[in-house]
């Protein structure tokens, strides 16, 4: 199944409504794999650089098609509220994790082909 990234800033001076609406965005996250369209695979938010702030958010996300991921991001309270401003949506195809965190199966069979072919070696190479 497709995986999506959506990397979302919050608009200027949001962070009172961030906060007022952060409860409702992460019970919508929570309830995203019972309805079944969306499965939130990582999510979290974007920081300033001290690590004092919020400013956004960044979430992995899997589905069947793009469509869903709109329909995903418009329902969204951080939407419908106008914490996020600058949003974007890119499609993602993940060829490699830490060991063990990948819940996709094919990520054992690139390293398999990678291996056999005496790529997984170099220091330099990133699959």
């Amino acid at each position: 199944m497709p995986m999506f990234i959506l990397h979302a800033k919050d608009r200027p001076d949001a962070l009172d409504l961030r906060l007022e609406h952060y409860a409702a965005h992460r019970a919508f996250l929570e309830e995203q794999d019972e309805i079944g369209k969306v499965s939130v695979i990582m999510s979290g938010p974007l920081q300033t650089d001290d690590g004092e702030q919020m400013i956004g958010s960044l979430l992995l996300l899997e589905a069947e098609n793009r469509e869903a991921i709109d329909k995903f991001v418009q329902d969204d309270p951080f939407t419908r509220e106008n914490v996020w401003g600058e949003v974007s949506v890119t499609r993602f195809y993940r060829r490699r994790s830490r060991a063990g965190t990948c819940p996709c199966p094919e990520a054992g069979l690139h390293y398999i082909s990678l291996k056999k072919a005496g790529l997984h070696k170099r220091p330099a190479f990133s699959i």
